[in-house]
């Protein structure tokens, strides 16, 4: 009897998801479902952590009543702190303070458990009195956030925000760039390296949105409130008065112009103000000049029989303006001087965008949400011609699309970076608001899933420059601004989750991907029996298991929350285990099979760089620097302070990202006409580079190797 030949499929490499498409109907690279993954360089990579900024701390009211003595510790709302334990309080060396919940004392104190050795930097601003501090002496100086003398600072949390209503980005006359955030608490001023700025403002209570003009900022409060705008930092935001266009002639204060609209939005353009408002008109301010504007003659109507309130305005080129409905676009043209040569034209009525949040220049064109749709695209050609193209971009994601709450989805916001656009939506049933993103790789063309996760809690995108580059941040729902898609987290594989006392808490990030269906080019029935993945891994915990065609098929687990051993070599099988300690000085040595390092881990020149625990010591020498008692970070300006650890030419040091690759097989038995593999992993980091699966084809099959 002959043996029927195996059959083989599978992929090299990765590109991108496609949902709406049977399975089997995918083109090689592409997968049916990703979760918080990348698809760079034809790998499937777990996506960067989410991590909390602590120079973006608001500053809470200050209990001016209080008199603290030499050696107290005070929070940064201005509370006494004191410990659970009294060794730990008189240790020579500053607390840390674990993430363990606080509670408030009778006296009005603070109680919060606190351990010896330096505080850490990563948990919020703490201070510790030099002296005796008078009532009223506040640790932070409000006009350039430097310490009061008396006060030293121990450590920091994170506090967020609070109910956030909006924000966005203020560059002053000096060239300093701001993040802005209104808030239930208030309206603060932020940027890398300091806490934040209480800004004088009137209260806010509801949406509001910026737009930067010339030198100033501009907060947009609705069409029941006027704007405010703000020259300065230490000004605050005022009212809007209207100011002379040419400071050398007097205008007429009666010559029919009017302060600027109120609206929910604006755009700066053309060196004006375009503000929508009325449902259907857009006001436009007077040339140089945001705080003029004449409602007959710089103003237009965008009203040709179709009805809904504009949602969005964009700019197509230097005199031309996409306006967005709700169910309909249209390009208004020649926008210049009073109007009188604009030109108005119809887009499309078939579809419109269901928020200006979500409208985004991308490239030379503009995507927008549009309800009916889907994600959509406004195509911009050389010659100025602009198009409504009909067919979504979303099209090949469509499930997620469907699964969109569209009662909420005037919350959608959307960002590009780095070459991914991205879109924070709320799905069906969800409590949190915009709690997933798609994300989009103009790279690969195509799209990368979406991310998820408790982090994932978006109210607004943020682009700011941070340590030498422009990065994406995104301010949550409930105030804290968060690192989003960057390598340069300090806790690379992890999301960072905040607290109402400050802390910082991590979660591990869960990614998943479901790949296509493998028929091996044949439609028949087969019998599959065996597949094989190749993976790169750095501290993973990952499920492998195997779907079929027709809802009485049953997968089956290959591999169930596996992971690798960080002491244990493949070959040669009989070396000794690592010592995690890294006393033999070996991190680098090859085949171990897993080379992740804990956060717990990390000792640098005897001192706990965190306050984790379950981990193994990972002593490393430290060259030409000294450790802060205060701060646990490392000083290497080439001072030579006393304690200064000296490098071994011979140290080799570690890398806390280094994934180690492996080749791993399963033997199964299972009928289908095609096979998916879900390759689920909840801890660490994973890279999928190859699937491979084989089969026998037939009826009357003999069993054989794959």
């Amino acid at each position: 009897m002959p043996v029927d030949e195996a059959i083989v499929d599978g992929d090299t490499g990765f590109v991108g998801v496609n949902s709406r498409l049977d399975p089997s109907q995918l083109q090689q690279g592409f997968v049916a479902s990703a979760i918080n993954k990348r698809f760079v360089n034809g790998v499937a990579e777990t996506r960067a952590g989410i991590k909390k900024m602590p120079w973006s701390n608001r500053q809470p009211s200050y209990d001016n009543s209080v008199q603290y003595n030499s050696g107290d510790y005070v929070l940064y709302s201005g509370r006494k702190v004191t410990f659970s334990s009294a060794s730990n309080a008189q240790s020579s060396t500053e607390p840390s303070f674990s993430n363990s919940s606080t509670s408030e004392s009778a006296d009005g104190s603070e109680a919060i458990t606190a351990t010896s050795g330096p505080a850490s930097n990563s948990l919020g601003p703490y201070f510790k009195a030099t002296q005796t501090i008078n009532a009223g002496t506040e640790p932070i100086d409000d006009s350039d956030n430097s310490l009061i003398t008396g006060w030293v600072d121990a450590g920091s949390r994170v506090f967020g925000y609070g109910t956030v209503f909006g924000a966005g980005v203020f560059r002053d006359p000096a060239g300093m760039e701001y993040l802005i955030v209104a808030s239930n608490n208030g309206t603060f001023a932020a940027r890398e390296g300091v806490h934040s700025v209480k800004l004088t403002c009137p209260d806010i209570s509801s949406e509001v949105s910026f737009v930067q003009c010339f030198n100033v900022v501009v907060m947009m409060r609705g069409e029941d409130l006027a704007p405010l705008v703000m020259r300065d930092i230490n000004s605050g935001f005022v009212s809007i008065t209207q100011e002379d266009t040419d400071t050398d002639i007097d205008e007429n204060e009666s010559d029919g112009t009017e302060p600027i609209p109120n609206s929910d939005h604006g755009l700066f353009f053309g060196n004006r103000l375009l503000v929508p408002h009325s449902r259907d008109m857009v006001g436009v301010s007077d040339y140089l000049n945001y705080t003029r504007y004449a409602p007959i003659m710089s103003s237009f109507r965008v009203q040709q029989g179709t009805d809904g309130n504009i949602t969005g305005i964009q700019r197509v080129n230097t005199t031309t303006l996409a306006v967005f409905k709700s169910n309909s676009i249209y390009m208004v043209s020649n926008i210049y001087g009073n109007l009188s040569d604009a030109i108005l034209d119809e887009v499309t009525r078939d579809f419109g965008a269901i928020s200006f949040k979500s409208t985004i220049p991308v490239g030379n064109d503009i995507w927008f949400l549009s309800s009916k749709l889907g994600v959509c695209s406004l195509s911009v050609a050389a010659n100025g011609k602009v198009t409504a193209v009909q067919q979504p971009i979303s099209e090949p994601i469509q499930p997620l699309i469907d699964e969109i709450d569209w009662n909420r989805a005037d919350k959608a916001v959307a960002a590009t970076y780095n070459n991914r656009y991205y879109l924070a939506v709320t799905t069906k049933g969800s409590s949190t608001v915009n709690n997933i993103i798609l994300v989009f790789d103009m790279l690969q063309k195509a799209w990368s899933g979406y991310d998820r996760g408790d982090a994932v809690n978006v109210k607004e995108f943020i682009e700011l420059e941070y340590q030498g580059k422009r990065r994406l941040f995104f301010l949550s729902n409930d105030g804290f601004i968060n690192l989003y898609d960057d390598d340069l987290t300090v806790c690379g594989f992890v999301d960072e989750k905040g607290s109402s006392d400050g802390g910082i808490t991590y979660q591990q990030i869960s990614d998943e991907v479901i790949t296509r269906g493998y028929t091996a080019n044949n439609i028949t029935q087969k019998k599959w029996r065996g597949a094989e993945i190749q993976i790169s891994t750095n501290d993973p915990k990952f499920t492998v298991s195997t779907q079929y065609d027709g809802p009485e098929e049953n997968g089956v687990e290959l591999a169930t929350n596996k992971s690798f051993s960080r002491t244990k070599y493949d070959k040669p099988f009989d070396k000794p285990a690592y010592t995690q300690t890294n006393a033999n000085n070996d991190f680098f040595t090859k085949y171990r099979e897993d080379y992740s390092v804990k956060l717990s881990d990390l000792i640098i020149g005897g001192v706990n760089q965190t306050n984790e625990t379950g981990g193994s010591d990972l002593t490393l020498p430290v060259g030409a620097c000294s450790v802060s008692s205060r701060t646990n970070q490392v000083d290497c300006e080439g001072n030579s302070p006393a304690g200064v650890w000296t490098f071994n030419v011979d140290d080799k040091g570690f890398d806390p990202d280094l994934h180690q690759s492996s080749t791993n097989k399963y033997k199964f038995r299972g009928s289908g006409r095609y096979v998916q593999l879900k390759v689920a992993n909840t801890q660490g980091r994973l890279e999928l580079n190859t699937v491979k699966v084989g089969a026998l084809a037939g009826e009357n099959l003999i069993r054989k190797e794959v």
